[in-house]
């Protein structure tokens, strides 16, 4: 079974998200709401793919995660809720896939299937 980390600051957009995973038979790791909380099962246990929302609120970005995802060559995609991500987003996450929040399940489950690297 693959593990999907959730980072992902609203609890009721988290747990929704889980659930959708979880039906579709994957094992979600979190969700959690900060950066610390993901970095820290990043240590516990290594994703097979990882959901980031780029704005964490008061938390801040995703990115601290999202550079360690990446020094690890571990897949992931960001969602977010902004039509474009602003100036300060770093070019060299500008190639990764980005789903557009609000989304149906099955469109976060096929975005997720097409960037979910193959065994």
């Amino acid at each position: 079974m693959k593990r999907i980390l959730v980072l992902e600051d609203e609890r009721l957009i988290a747990l929704d998200i889980a659930a959708t995973l979880e039906e579709a038979g994957y094992d979600v790791i979190g969700p959690h709401g900060s950066v610390e909380g993901a970095l820290t099962a990043l240590e516990d246990v290594p994703p097979d793919f990882a959901l980031l929302d780029v704005n964490l609120g008061r938390h801040g970005t995703s990115l601290p995660v999202a550079e360690e995802l990446a020094r690890r060559s571990l897949p992931f995609m960001f969602l977010t809720g902004y039509t474009t991500l602003s100036e300060s987003f770093p070019e060299t996450f500008g190639d990764y896939r980005r789903v557009q929040k609000p989304f149906v399940s099955n469109e976060l489950i096929t975005a997720l299937e097409e960037e979910l690297p193959s065994e």
